[in-house]
């Protein structure tokens, strides 16, 4: 009999693991459904400032793009935390938007273009580093980070970080619609 019993507990071991597997699954969608919102709405605010740049409005571009990008990203991670099934904080992530903003007001306040210009790219590597480790999105965070530092290197190295612009914006869209499709796709860790 002991035979019998422990084979149906394994059975129901098998069954229950199964069962929980299927509700990681949700839970993980439920959770990368917001992080491929915001990366798409940046890849878009990132794609913009490339194509900006190749006219005289690429300053005042980022008037517009980034507080809307700014919002859209709050707006989705409040969203995502209101989700009953989840009950995912927000505020890292509003934390993280407005030091992000606050970081690149001051400095676009303090130094000269050509500055800001490189600056804005490094800031921008780093918060989105910070978004994807907190929606914890698989190799994302790396991938900024050396986005930011390959900014900084180059912006360093270059004479004209002006020309340096399209192409930074260009990768920083490339990253993010990558992780965005793959978030959509609800690609594990």
């Amino acid at each position: 009999m002991d035979g019998q019993t422990s084979g149906h507990e394994v059975h129901e071991a098998r069954r229950l693991l199964g069962e929980l597997g299927v509700i990681q699954g949700r839970t993980r969608a439920d959770f990368l459904d917001g992080t491929w919102q915001w990366m798409a709405v940046w890849a878009v605010v990132c794609a913009g400032a490339a194509a900006s740049a190749f006219s005289p409005l690429a300053g005042w571009y980022w008037m517009l793009g980034a507080p809307l990008g700014m919002a859209v990203t709050m707006a989705v991670s409040v969203r995502a935390e209101s989700r009953v099934r989840l009950r995912r904080k927000a505020w890292p992530s509003v934390a993280t938007g407005v030091g992000i903003g606050i970081v690149i007001g001051l400095i676009s306040w303090r130094f000269e273009e050509s500055v800001i210009v490189v600056a804005v790219w490094v800031v921008l590597g780093l918060g989105f580093a910070v978004l994807t480790a907190i929606d914890r999105v698989a190799s994302a965070p790396t991938v900024f980070v050396m986005l930011s530092i390959g900014s900084t290197v180059t912006g360093v190295a270059v004479r004209d970080p002006y020309a340096l612009y399209p192409w930074l914006a260009g990768g920083f869209s490339l990253a993010l619609a990558y992780f965005a499709a793959r978030a959509w796709r609800g690609v594990p860790e």
